[in-house]
């Protein structure tokens, strides 16, 4: 921790002149931090792309080739296996932030690998519900909604145009609201299996995943609504994005890190006041909860 807090200390005294004064407003430093947590979203294969909300402080080498960011970020709807911009994504809320965090991204002195951490943090499900009674909230998935999610899939499988089938991989967020009835939202992922669509008597919870480097994945979007005042119960619906494999890795050197989401009950960890002038940056995302 000592020999941390020095190289810390080192880096601030050499900060270029125009970002030690413009601090953490400064537009080529956020470009930067921009930058850098883009590549983080493009390393992690699970959750979901993290946005920047403000640059809370910062570290810099004149040069600008060692760093530390700490930033603000929320959680956006975009899977990460999109590879999307966070810019393009929508901030993922009924009323406003629901996961909120903390990510210190640094590449320090003689290492080229660009180390990162974050911490998540969800909304508590009451102050959703404070502010609209009768938006969505999370679930607890049991043995009964998991064969609703399997129907939704089972819809995508039957109306894509895609010769392999798809499983599921994992379920990513879970949420209901009532309606004239039950109306459960699912988000998971799927990869494509070796199952192909000519095959007869088909049971894709029993064929083995495409392992193979052409083997492409996805993220679904599917509703369930079932009630006896319907004319077609359950009404589903799908939407699914297919992502073909990366090959290229856009890694121009290696990352190492890892993002810790917490629940609602927990709380962030404590940080310093921020030792660059003019920080924290502004933040630009409001937080209705």
């Amino acid at each position: 921790m000592m020999k941390l807090s020095v190289v810390f200390l080192m880096m601030h005294l050499c900060w270029p002149g125009s970002k030690a004064g413009k601090g953490c407003h400064d537009p080529d430093l956020l470009e930067r931090a921009e930058v850098a947590l883009d590549r983080i979203n493009k390393d992690r294969k699970e959750g979901y792309i993290l946005k920047l909300d403000r640059l809370y402080d910062f570290s810099m080498e004149p040069k600008g080739e060692n760093y530390n960011f700490f930033m603000d970020v929320v959680e956006t709807k975009c899977h990460v296996l999109s590879r999307k911009p966070f810019k393009s994504c929508e901030i993922y809320g009924s009323v406003g932030v629901e996961v909120y965090g903390r990510c210190t991204i640094s590449k320090a002195p003689h290492d080229m690998t660009t180390r990162y951490h974050c911490v998540l943090l969800k909304v508590k499900p009451s102050a959703i519900v404070g502010v609209c009674p009768d938006c969505p909230t999370d679930i607890d998935l049991d043995s009964n909604d998991m064969e609703k999610v399997k129907l939704t899939l089972q819809r995508f499988n039957s109306e894509s145009g895609s010769l392999k089938y798809f499983a599921l991989l994992k379920v990513t967020r879970a949420t209901m609201q009532w309606v004239v009835g039950p109306f459960y939202f699912f988000e998971y992922t799927i990869q494509e299996t070796v199952c192909t669509k000519s095959m007869t008597d088909v049971n894709v919870d029993q064929c083995e995943m495409n392992k193979s480097e052409s083997a492409r994945v996805g993220f679904c979007k599917a509703s369930h609504l079932s009630g006896p005042h319907l004319p077609l119960s359950p009404s589903i619906d799908v939407n699914c994005e297919i992502y073909e494999p990366d090959r290229l890795g856009d890694k121009p050197d290696p990352l190492l890190g890892s993002v810790e989401v917490r629940p609602s009950t927990s709380t962030l960890p404590p940080r310093l006041r921020p030792r660059s002038k003019n920080c924290p940056g502004d933040s630009t995302i409001p937080k209705e909860m």
